[in-house]
């Protein structure tokens, strides 16, 4: 038997879509912002990617191009976040509001 990633994905993808919806209808509109540091091709593809995927679910998705993942001057206030966001891997991060 052969299992579709899309036949089980399609659940998960109606239950964001009625989340959405219902967020839509309290006057928030969902945002997935995502931020590129470097012009790398793959990065750019899978950035459009999930542009397609959000705008198919209701989601707004702002891409933010940053000339360096370590100048937080480069990325703007994101607003609502007061936790800092950062990745494992990367030590310098630990207290900014980014993702390297």
């Amino acid at each position: 038997m052969k299992v579709k990633a899309d036949d089980i994905a399609a659940v998960f993808r109606e239950e964001i879509r009625a989340d959405v919806a219902e967020l839509k209808a309290k006057g928030v509109h969902p945002t997935l912002v995502s931020f590129l540091a470097t012009g790398d091709v793959a990065a750019k593809k899978y950035s459009e990617w999930t542009q397609k995927a959000c705008e198919a679910d209701g989601i707004k998705y702002e891409v933010r191009e940053v000339s360096g993942a370590h100048e937080p001057r480069a990325i703007p206030p994101i607003g609502w976040a007061h936790a800092a966001v950062r990745s494992p891997a990367c030590a310098a991060c630990t207290d900014r509001l980014f993702i390297c």
